[in-house]
């Protein structure tokens, strides 16, 4: 019993972990998944589908604080794009990378996943952004591209000032209460969230 509550625990302390290193205050956020990410009708509700890695733009437009992100994202041959519940963490990623902020050194184009040629956007000179995850020459950064949307995308190391992560003065990791978003949205809470809004000219 006593091994048991002990693993418990441990389990507890890395979900804790695992939450505090999501960025949650960084929308409305267009990005595409790494992996397949699993949607549901609600948090810990039914599973009704998967978001396709790579080319399916993702746009989340809530967090809440026990890390269930709500938003839409791109369905091959359908116009019109669905509204559900999924894990951020699954979303961004690398959770366990100690998050840092950074500034660019010049104009450079942020790429869809880590080995990806196709861009979700493109980072301007001195912008400030946050790396949420350092793999090989590249790094994955959150940033504001326009007006209205936050982008989360992978950049070569050489476009960010810093050469290394070794420097995490600046760390933007979050707990997720502190993040300033609805942690207690529901699902009737969504409606007026459900806008379709036509992404066509990021999804280029």
């Amino acid at each position: 019993m006593k091994q048991f509550l002990l693993v418990m625990i441990g389990l507890l302390m890395f979900s804790a972990q695992v939450e505090a290193k999501i960025v949650a205050d960084k929308l409305p956020l267009l990005t595409y998944a790494e992996a397949p990410v699993t949607v549901c009708d609600a948090p810990n509700g039914k599973r009704t589908g998967t978001i396709a890695a790579g080319n399916s733009l993702v746009l989340v437009k809530v967090i809440r604080a026990d890390g269930w992100a709500y938003g839409s994202y791109h369905v091959a041959n359908q116009k019109k794009r669905p509204y559900r519940w999924f894990k951020m963490a699954e979303l961004q990623g690398y959770v366990d990378f100690e998050n840092y902020t950074d500034k660019a050194t010049s104009d450079k184009d942020a790429y869809r996943t880590r080995t990806s040629m196709n861009l979700v956007g493109k980072i301007s000179s001195d912008e400030d952004l946050i790396v949420v995850a350092k793999r090989g020459d590249r790094l994955k950064v959150i940033f504001k591209a326009d007006g209205n949307y936050y982008r989360m995308g992978w950049v070569d190391k050489t476009a960010l000032s810093k050469t290394s992560t070794e420097d995490s003065s600046g760390d933007t990791s979050l707990t997720l209460d502190d993040s300033g978003n609805a942690g207690d949205l529901t699902v009737d809470d969504t409606d007026d969230l459900d806008a379709n809004e036509d992404l066509s000219a990021y999804e280029e």
